[in-house]
């Protein structure tokens, strides 16, 4: 089945545009639309996912973000989904290219393994 996870509209440490903003439907569409280029271009490798614009509901009106979209029945999709929301750029002059398969492994090692069934380690000097 189709899922999503959120990414944003501009990169980490960039400022974005504000619900209530003037001219805030055409602002928050052209930065979403710039910043799903940025990271179509970023995730190129990543050919199980796509990123799309969608729009969300707020109490001061809605809101849009981009939008990783996959299969959800297929654990490597959603694995490069979650790999695009941890490497989202940091500003919108890193137009770093990040290749799949440099990070697959660090991402699809723990296929079996389900961390909520894993017992909490405790740190001694916290116990």
């Amino acid at each position: 089945m189709r899922d999503y996870m959120e990414i944003g509209t501009t990169p980490v440490e960039e400022e974005c545009i504000q619900v209530g903003q003037d001219n805030y439907w055409f602002l928050m569409r052209q930065e979403a639309e710039r910043y799903k280029v940025v990271l179509e271009k970023r995730f190129d490798s990543f050919g199980l996912i796509r990123f799309r614009i969608k729009q969300f509901p707020h109490d001061f009106g809605s809101y849009m973000e981009v939008c990783a979209v996959y299969n959800d029945e297929n654990r490597e999709a959603e694995m490069q989904a979650i790999a695009a929301q941890d490497n989202q750029p940091m500003t919108w002059s890193d137009d770093s290219v990040i290749e799949w398969d440099s990070i697959k492994d660090g991402y699809m090692d723990n296929e079996e393994e389900d961390i909520w069934d894993s017992p909490l380690e405790l740190d001694e000097q916290n116990s």
